[in-house]
């Protein structure tokens, strides 16, 4: 490339010049990576042509081939549009993470499949947020039924038919994540099988112990593909506070059975403010953890 006034050069039979772009990345890729390597990633804007000189210069200069696989990703949009500086609609994963927290940012980026564009907005990320909540109440439940020795006398019939749910989704599940990893496909079959978890739990208040554990087996193998380590935090929040919180619901119980609101309200504004939400019900208080909670 020919130097430009104050920019480093070298001689050469041309002139002064210094290596442009396409010849730089060429250089760094041969030195770690060897003539010929298996895949190189880029920006979509990169296809042409950068990648297009770089294979030009690479196989002149070899006559091998100069990469097998080429993967190009598309730019996160904004609301719509392409983020940029420019357009004043930059948000960064920190500030992101920031506001929404990592769980749901992370669970946000899954619902959209890795071959799609994704689109960064509000109303899209506050309808995820509706389905995680689902997804980590119904985890809860199972957790609660299984640590609480759940024995339900429900309809056989009623039984079969959530375990025969169970079943069918698990298969549906597993078949998208193998459909080229089509996670938002196994998300949308996750919850079909979270309604049948409720209906039961509606009509019984709770998930026989034995089945609840057939079912988290599964649940907690999948949500980790989904949330990873966060799923951990998760686990450790409920864990240490499940102790304290049936005591609380216990005394705020009494409480209201007396008629004693102040004390009721109190209970329930220092859980939330410790990232724990009671839910009450005909059959008894429910308790989760806000999703908001996990930084």
């Amino acid at each position: 490339k020919f130097v430009k006034p104050d920019e480093p050069y070298w001689y050469s039979p041309w002139g002064k010049g210094r290596p442009g772009w396409h010849i730089e990345c060429s250089a760094m890729a041969m030195k770690y990576l060897g003539e010929s390597f298996d895949i190189h990633g880029g920006g979509e804007d990169n296809i042409f042509p950068h990648h297009e000189n770089e294979i030009a210069q690479s196989e002149a200069a070899t006559g091998k081939q100069f990469v097998k696989y080429w993967m190009h990703v598309k730019h996160i949009l904004i609301n719509g549009q392409k983020m940029s500086k420019s357009l004043g609609n930059f948000i960064t994963a920190r500030d992101a993470v920031s506001k929404y927290g990592p769980v749901l940012v992370r669970f946000f980026m899954l619902n959209t499949h890795y071959r799609k564009q994704l689109d960064f907005n509000e109303a899209d990320i506050l309808t995820t947020k509706e389905k995680l909540e689902k997804i980590l109440d119904a985890f809860i439940l199972l957790k609660q039924s299984i640590d609480e020795g759940a024995s339900v006398k429900a309809d056989q019939n009623d039984v079969k038919r959530l375990r025969d749910a169970f079943e069918t989704q698990k298969v549906k599940i597993e078949d998208a994540m193998n459909d080229d990893f089509n996670i938002p496909l196994a998300i949308t079959e996750l919850l079909e099988m979270i309604k049948e978890i409720n209906k039961f739990v509606d009509k019984y208040s709770a998930v026989d112990q034995k089945v609840a554990s057939e079912i988290y087996g599964f649940f907690e193998k999948f949500y980790r593909v989904l949330l990873g380590d966060l799923l951990d935090r998760y686990l450790k929040k409920y864990e240490e506070n499940k102790g304290i919180v049936k005591i609380l619901i216990e005394q705020r119980s009494s409480a209201r059975a007396r008629k004693d609101f102040a004390t009721s309200d109190a209970i329930r504004a220092g859980l939330k403010a410790n990232g724990i939400i009671l839910e009450d019900e005909k059959s008894g208080t429910r308790w989760k953890i806000d999703v908001n909670a996990l930084k």
